[in-house]
């Protein structure tokens, strides 16, 4: 394969923290497509791989922020274990 690999489109994929559909959006492909790259069973074609370049050079330099590999912060509880949302009470 060329210097755009599998591994490689992945692992841009995921440092935006989008899905197959969501980068396919962003790149203008079909999802079929970009499951081929991911595979190894076909590389981009050579606009693609400017644009993949382009992506990579902007979330490198800041231009673009890309997501955090960890997940989503816990939510806050109060200190008695509650989620901080208060129930009303029914009068009777």
């Amino acid at each position: 394969m060329g210097i755009w690999d599998g591994q490689r489109i992945k692992k841009l994929r995921n440092s935006f923290g989008e899905s197959q559909t969501q980068f396919c959006q962003r790149l203008g492909v079909g999802v079929d497509a970009l499951q081929h790259w991911e595979q190894d069973r076909a590389e981009p074609s050579r606009p693609i791989q400017l644009l993949l370049e382009i992506l990579q050079e902007d979330i490198a330099s800041g231009k673009i922020p890309a997501v955090p590999t960890w997940s989503e912060p816990e939510k806050k509880k109060q200190p008695n274990g509650r989620s901080g949302r208060k129930r009303e009470m029914a009068k009777a």
